[in-house]
C-alpha cells in the first residue's frame, strides 16, 4: 500500500490530462470507465476535486493495481480484465477513458471496437497515445527494434492523421484532437515524440 505522502502526490493536477479534466467539468458524466487505469492517477485527481461521476469502473489487467485502486477508492468498482474482452459484458458509460494505453495493446482495432460498445450514444471517449516522428531519438527500443519511449509499446502512431483517421474516424466523430511534446519525468522534451489526445463521440 502506498504511503500517505505518495497518495497526496497522486492527487496533484499534473497527474490528469487537462483535456480530460476539462471534459469532465463541462460534460458532468453520470458514469465513466477508466480502461487500463494503472495506479488510477486520473481517478484520484477527480475524486480529490469531487468530480467523480456516481458510477465509476476502473479496469486493468494487473490484479495488484486493481487491489491498490480498490483500497484507495473503495466506492468505485475495480475490475481485472482485458479491454478487448469487456465490450460485450459491461454496461455502457457516459465517459470512456483510455489514457496512454492503446499503444500497449496488440490489436488496437479490437480495443477500439470494445470502446465503441462501452460508450453511450451521446457519450464521450477520451483517448490518448504516442506519436513517433521519423526523426525521433530515445534510449529505448520496442519489440520490433524501433526507437520507442517505452519498450513495452506494441506501436507508436506516425502522425495526428494516422492516429485520428486510421483509428478513430471509422467509428467515432472527433470533437477535439491535439498533440503536445512528450516530456520525461524531469520535464525534458524527447525529440520526435509527442502525446496525442482526442475527445470523440459515436458516429
Amino acid at each position: 500500500m502506498l504511503g500517505e505522502e505518495s497518495m497526496k502526490n497522486y492527487t496533484d493536477i499534473k497527474h490528469i490530462p487537462k483535456m480530460l479534466l476539462d471534459l469532465v467539468k463541462s460534460s458532468k458524466p453520470n458514469s465513466m470507465i477508466d480502461l487500463g487505469c494503472g495506479h488510477g492517477y486520473s481517478l484520484r485527481v477527480l475524486n480529490a476535486r469531487r468530480l467523480l461521476p456516481k458510477k465509476v469502473v476502473a479496469l486493468d489487467m494487473d490484479m495488484r493495481l486493481i487491489d491498490e485502486i480498490g483500497g484507495v477508492l473503495p466506492h468505485i468498482e475495480a475490475l481485472c480484465g482485458h479491454i478487448e474482452a469487456v465490450g460485450n459484458i459491461l454496461d455502457t458509460f457516459d465517459l470512456v477513458v483510455c489514457n496512454q494505453v492503446i499503444e500497449h495493446i496488440k490489436d488496437d482495432n479490437k480495443a477500439l471496437d470494445s470502446m465503441y460498445k462501452l460508450l453511450n450514444p451521446n457519450g464521450r471517449l477520451f483517448i490518448s497515445s504516442i506519436i513517433r516522428r521519423p526523426y525521433a531519438l530515445y534510449i529505448y527500443k520496442n519489440k520490433k527494434g524501433e526507437v520507442s519511449v517505452n519498450p513495452d509499446h506494441e506501436r507508436e502512431y506516425l502522425s495526428l492523421t494516422h492516429f485520428g483517421t486510421t483509428l478513430i474516424d471509422s467509428r467515432f466523430k472527433i470533437y477535439n484532437i491535439k498533440k503536445r511534446p512528450f516530456r520525461t519525468k524531469f520535464n525534458i522534451k524527447v525529440p520526435g515524440f509527442f502525446i496525442v489526445e482526442a475527445v470523440c463521440g459515436k458516429n
